[in-house]
């Protein structure tokens, strides 16, 4: 009896560590994701802002409803807190997100913020050209990084559960 608990023991540690494994090498994917339908969004608002003569809030409350950028979670934060003007509110909600991005990806969004409202039409849709650019490239940087991560720890994980399944 005592070498059954034993052995579920293990296999439960077994199936811990993989899953830790698997979850790890996912973040990566999703944060790569997040990065190309980032730069999705800004060229949607983009293609908007030449035929819109909304406020920029009004206009990223709209692109947020859309279903293409429901994943976004700064974007749900936006449309859902509206207290402040744009350019703070979207500063404090893509601060705020606890999504994949990194700090330089943050960075880069919060750009958004000073660009929207702050130029004219054409210097607008420039900046915000190049902000999508910057994000598609590091998005296509982590593809490489995404495959070796997941090479990696949906071995390593697995090996690490038997490692402590064998010491334990």
């Amino acid at each position: 009896m005592r070498w059954n608990i034993a052995l579920l023991g293990k296999v439960m540690l077994f199936l811990c560590c993989s899953g830790i494994g698997f979850a790890a090498a996912e973040k990566t994917h999703c944060r790569q994701q997040q990065l190309r339908l980032s730069a999705d969004f800004i060229r949607t608002l983009i293609s908007r802002l030449e035929f819109s003569m909304k406020p920029a809030g009004k206009l990223v409350e709209e692109l947020a409803q859309q279903s293409a950028f429901r994943k976004l979670g700064y974007l749900w934060a936006f449309q859902n807190d509206q207290k402040y003007p744009f350019a703070q509110n979207w500063k404090k909600t893509v601060a705020q997100n606890q999504g994949e991005f990194t700090d330089s990806d943050k960075t880069l969004l919060l750009c958004v913020g000073d660009i929207l409202g702050a130029y004219d039409l054409d210097a607008q849709k420039k900046e915000l050209e190049h902000l999508a650019k910057e994000l598609e490239q590091s998005a296509s940087e982590l593809t490489q990084e995404a495959e070796r991560n997941r090479n990696l720890y949906t071995a390593l994980g697995p090996l690490c559960g038997i490692a402590l399944g064998i010491l334990l």
